[in-house]
């Protein structure tokens, strides 16, 4: 039966009996963050839903620590390459003595370590061919995607790092197959944003894996470093020469170039501030007032250096515009006595020059264009990048190099990027069949990179409002204060499943 943990408080005696590995970080821990420790000490599964930024893989990298003491194999998986290749390196730095090894299907290094940080399909095929084949070391052609483990003895936990990408249309049945296959003893750490009734999807766990192992559900609505959503318009001061009427010019004063409360950081949605965004949106259409996206980024990105709002993740639902928006920026971001425009050209050739074809990288246009930004303290990230150059983008920004970076929705996905305001570029997004606007789950997921945990007491997000057409105001408020995901089967029957669970039971299967 599911534990569904008070995260509210946790058990005096609890905290007693577990208090040495509590301990063992030096800063006191959520009650969340203790109740998922005892699921692992106890050798239990453990569910945790929470905002992003709140210290849900504190947790995660407790089961790595206590499984590979204990003579454990770990694997941890992840929806994207890109956040596999940042856990990789941060785990690698932080935990020196622990071996840890990367398999994405670009990237194979250090398949017989002690942690392998994998996308989770990697893991769905390993599990298939030990099911069909009998060892997960199945014979066959040496890939990016094999690794050597005996699963059944060598493994002792796996880490679904977030594990609601099991509601996403096209991938999900991956998460639901790979939960489904685990062999029973093996112990699961899953960590996920908020989403709707938790408790069914670890009652679901708990029937999908045998073993008598019990589920214990640690979630937390509370957010670390709450946040502010606003609108922005700007326009330009050739608007106001000639105008007459003095009180529309002051109402056009008061509501442009400055941040409008749309949402307030205890989550109360502002309609006075919607009609405000309304008001004048309708004075720009009456006056065919019209801004170029050069204009627009700049008047914010003067606002947020003026006003200390960087560094900044401005959202771009298109890797072309992506780079577009990059190239469109002018005003200079970088403090006056920051070194970075003079060091990082070397310090990029230098994690180039560990490629054995270093100076062809060196001469790509590509290259010389992202140092060219990086020079600035821009930034870009979209999947389609070089995964050199994404790599070299994702270091700098761990080294706070960067002050503005534009990047596709895939960057909100788990990525650590320590940044102080979220921007949107748009509010709408292609979905493979048209345009429609953000799902509540979606926007909420992208606005949490905002506000760094210790640094900041408030986070901003902010809506680039001259850029696309405003919402109804039924529709932003459903955006902004939505209710969390439904998770959805979305597991499909197909040959590869019938053959993996033919190959996995103990007893001869009539197919008549």
């Amino acid at each position: 039966m599911v534990k569904i943990c008070d995260t509210t408080i946790y058990p005096e005696e609890s905290d007693a009996r577990y208090s040495n590995y509590f301990a063992s970080f030096g800063f006191p821990l959520s009650p969340f963050q203790k109740y998922a420790i005892e699921a692992i000490v106890e050798g239990n599964h453990v569910l945790i839903t929470a905002h992003t930024g709140s210290g849900k893989t504190l947790p995660a990298e407790f089961a790595i620590q206590h499984f590979v003491g204990g003579g454990k194999r770990v694997i941890y998986t992840s929806p994207i390459k890109a956040l596999s290749n940042q856990k990789y390196y941060e785990f690698s730095k932080k935990y020196p003595h622990i071996s840890f090894g990367l398999l994405t299907g670009d990237i194979k290094t250090n398949p017989e370590a002690d942690v392998l940080i994998m996308t989770t399909e990697i893991l769905m095929n390993a599990l298939f061919r030990k099911d069909v084949c009998g060892s997960s070391g199945a014979p066959g052609a040496e890939t990016g995607i094999n690794f050597q483990m005996d699963i059944d003895t060598e493994l002792g936990c796996v880490v679904f790092d977030e594990v609601h990408y099991i509601n996403d249309a096209d991938r999900g049945q991956v998460w639901e197959k790979t939960i489904l296959m685990l062999p029973p003893h093996i112990q699961m750490v899953m960590l996920s944003a908020t989403i709707d009734a938790p408790e069914r999807f670890a009652e679901w766990c708990e029937r999908g894996v045998s073993g008598g192992k019990q589920v214990y559900l640690a979630s937390t609505s509370h957010r670390v470093v709450p946040l502010t959503h606003y609108g922005f318009l700007t326009v330009s001061e050739n608007l106001f020469k000639g105008m007459k009427d003095k009180v529309l010019e002051k109402d056009l004063r008061d509501n442009t170039n400055r941040l409008i409360t749309l949402r307030t950081d205890r989550g109360q949605y502002m309609e006075s501030g919607y009609k405000d965004l309304k008001r004048i949106l309708g004075v720009f259409e009456d006056r065919d007032v019209f801004l170029k996206r050069k204009a627009v980024l700049n008047n914010l990105a003067l606002l947020l250096r003026d006003r200390e709002m960087l560094p900044a993740i401005a959202f771009v639902f298109s890797r072309k515009n992506v780079e577009m928006c990059s190239q469109e920026i002018t005003v200079p971001l970088l403090e006056f006595d920051s070194k970075v425009a003079y060091t990082v050209a070397r310090e990029c050739e230098q994690i180039v020059r560990k490629l054995p074809n270093f100076r062809e990288y060196l001469e790509l246009p590509e290259y010389q264009t992202l140092v060219a930004l990086l020079e600035k303290g821009i930034g870009i990230h979209h999947s389609g990048m070089i995964p050199i150059l994404r790599e070299i983008v994702e270091l700098m920004i761990s080294k706070k190099y960067i002050k503005l970076l534009f990047a596709t929705e895939s960057f909100a996905i788990g990525l650590d990027c320590p940044i102080k305001t979220a921007i949107f570029t748009s509010l709408t997004k292609y979905d493979g069949s048209g345009e429609r606007y953000l799902l509540s789950h979606e926007y909420t997921q992208m606005a949490g990179r905002a506000g760094r945990r210790g640094i900041d007491t408030i986070g901003h997000v902010i809506h680039c409002n001259n850029l696309f057409s405003l919402p109804s105001s039924s529709e932003y408020n459903t955006m902004l204060c939505g209710s969390p995901q439904k998770l959805v089967s979305k597991f499909r029957i197909s040959y590869s499943v019938i053959l993996g669970y033919l190959g996995k039971s103990e007893e001869p299967v009539s197919l008549n």
